[in-house]
């Protein structure tokens, strides 16, 4: 009987051990997870503030692209183009504005009542090409 309750001691003390090193190890795993979950509400918080901040960025970046169309069509307001005009390579200035001014005046307009401040062509030269028969 003696034997057997030495035994008995030694595996409560055995069973005591163990449930001691499981309670370690659960408030450890606990310590863990509150570490985590501290952790998460920061990056939640950070997220939201990111967020935040991205919605008022697309909202400044869509006023400042509107702001850049409405300019672009302010700045195109008074500009004129033609089409379909005739071009020499040697065409001066003065001769692509006389050409400008028969075209308004063709379309019935006095070329002389408006304000020229640049004329200019664009896209690519025509170039034109003679072939001599031999």
């Amino acid at each position: 009987m003696a034997t057997l309750n030495q035994e008995m001691k030694q595996e409560f003390l055995t069973i005591r051990d163990e449930l001691c090193d499981l309670k370690k190890s659960l408030e450890g795993a606990w310590t863990e997870i509150r570490s985590l979950q501290e952790e998460n509400k920061s990056l939640k918080e950070q997220m939201s503030s990111s967020l935040k901040e991205n919605v008022k960025l697309n909202q400044e970046v869509n006023t400042l692209k509107d702001r850049i169309i409405k300019q672009e069509d302010y700045s195109r307001r008074e500009n004129l183009r033609f089409y379909n005009i005739d071009e020499n390579q040697e065409e001066s200035t003065e001769q692509c504005i006389v050409k400008i001014k028969d075209v308004i005046t063709a379309l019935g307009l006095n070329p002389n009542e408006i304000r020229f401040h640049a004329i200019h062509r664009s896209g690519k030269q025509k170039i034109t090409c003679l072939h001599r028969a031999i």
